[in-house]
């Protein structure tokens, strides 16, 4: 009827636009994550899902345990170790990145988690949440 299309127009003219195409698709598997973590590791304008940060997390926690048992188990003083020590630092820009990408995906910005004593719990609740499809402040959008 009349009505119906009436009130669907007012609907849609008040309606959210569409979020803006990807840049990329999101990442899907462990290896694409991976490759997207490293290639994307100076984006912070963008968006990561929570699957792939959590993916991201996850492959950084196998390559710093192993690591770390290796380190301990050469000696203190030997070159080796002292190298072994430096590949633990190549992971903290890509997951920087990856964290405030994985924030921004969430419709906030990423001065909330700096909230002294709150911070960490707003982080946490950030983390876990669900992606916010209406918020086009940032470039990617992707579903979780």
């Amino acid at each position: 009827s009349k009505h119906e299309v009436a009130w669907k127009n007012i609907v849609m003219a008040f309606s959210l636009p569409p979020p803006p195409p990807p840049n990329h698709p999101p990442a899907t598997s462990f290896t694409e994550v991976i490759k997207s973590g490293y290639r994307d590791w100076k984006k912070y304008s963008a968006r990561s899902s929570r699957r792939e940060f959590w993916l991201w997390t996850l492959h950084v926690f196998l390559i710093l345990i192993p690591l770390q048992i290796v380190i301990r188990a050469v000696p203190a003083e030997s070159t080796a170790s002292n190298l072994l020590a430096l590949l633990v630092y190549i992971p903290i820009v890509p997951s920087l990145a990856m964290w405030v990408r994985r924030i921004h995906d969430t419709g906030h910005r990423i001065w909330w988690c700096f909230i002294p004593l709150v911070g960490s719990i707003i982080n946490i609740v950030f983390l876990c949440s669900e992606t916010n499809i209406s918020e086009t402040r940032w470039s990617r959008t992707t579903s979780s």
